[in-house]
């Protein structure tokens, strides 16, 4: 085989194999999914639980309320924690590369600020517009806030835990949202069941995931406009996650 010939073949080679590595599922990051459950949902729950029944046994005198209040709080920072540490894991999987792809992403949202205004301003928009029909349906079906909504408003119990809160609200679960339901369902597994599926489920699991709770079926309607304005986002930026990571902490910006 002549060098030429031989040098082709090579270059051909590591193509196919990029090609190969850009379509392989990364295994790895799909342990988010029970992560995040355990330290959002089962262990703050569980860790509420015992430091209230220690403090109750401690303080036998304290009232119920005081006792309900002190749960609520207690599993708002727990679950903030959880959040904190969910993201930690997620960067020491690629500790690696993380830093420096964030970077890259993060300046290229620079040439995609009409990108990001359009967005935000149509999720606004047209979330407006749906909540101003919502009057104009039969009484069973109108609300008035979303249950997701009023589930949020009852954390802010202490004026402490507006901060904790903040940061909560408007950059962990934004960036921990973005990660299971733009980089897992479309990033990854796009991959082997094609983007514009996973576009679809990504949508669809969003919305469902903030409505699981609700009355009125309606109450869907808002987290679905903004799940489909970050998918645009997603799209139009070339699959640039910071792109629907600032949508996401722009419209709970808004919200808080």
């Amino acid at each position: 085989m002549s060098k030429e010939v031989q040098h082709c073949y090579c270059q051909t080679q590591t193509t196919v194999e990029g090609k190969f590595k850009l379509k392989k599922i990364v295994k790895r990051d799909f342990l988010l999914v029970p992560l995040y459950i355990l330290a959002i949902f089962i262990l703050p729950d569980l860790f509420a639980n015992i430091t209230t029944w220690i403090l109750a046994i401690v303080n036998g005198y304290l009232s119920e309320d005081y006792l309900n209040s002190f749960y609520n709080d207690a599993s708002t920072v727990y679950a903030f924690v959880g959040e904190a540490i969910v993201i930690l894991i997620f960067y020491l999987l690629h500790k690696s590369t993380m830093i420096t792809t964030a970077m890259t992403k993060i300046k290229e949202l620079k040439k995609y600020i009409p990108l990001l205004i359009i967005c935000a301003l149509s999720t606004e928009i047209f979330t407006s517009l749906w909540e101003y029909s919502i009057d104009f349906l039969p009484e069973q079906y109108q609300y008035y806030e979303t249950v997701n909504e009023e589930g949020i408003e009852e954390l802010f119990t202490h004026t402490w835990i507006t901060p904790i809160l903040f940061i909560d609200i408007v950059i962990f679960t934004p960036i921990i949202e973005e990660l299971l339901f733009r980089h897992l369902i479309i990033h990854e597994l796009g991959k082997k069941l094609t983007y514009g599926l996973m576009y679809i489920v990504s949508v669809v699991g969003f919305t469902y995931f903030h409505c699981t709770d609700a009355v009125s079926p309606f109450e869907a309607g808002p987290y679905f406009i903004a799940a489909v304005v970050f998918v645009i986002g997603y799209h139009f930026s070339h699959r640039n996650l910071a792109v629907p990571i600032a949508l996401h902490m722009i419209t709970n910006l808004i919200a808080f």
